[in-house]
């Protein structure tokens, strides 16, 4: 198997890293926020997003 070098493997890397914050932030906007329940002695992390209605400030949507 070829041994790829330092500055590809670094490379290939940002590439993923890049793609994986793309994917993050086209899910999880900016304008949301993450909040942590329990339940059943278990810790989740939901998303709240906010979307804008036609310029009248934020609204909730439901949590993801």
């Amino acid at each position: 198997m070829k041994q790829f070098s330092n500055i590809d493997q670094v490379m290939f890397s940002d590439l993923v890293q890049k793609a994986t914050d793309a994917d993050f932030d086209e899910n999880f906007p900016e304008n949301g926020t993450f909040i942590k329940q329990k339940r059943a002695n278990r810790e989740y992390y939901y998303y709240k997003a906010y979307e804008t209605a036609g310029g009248q400030g934020p609204t909730k949507t439901a949590l993801k």
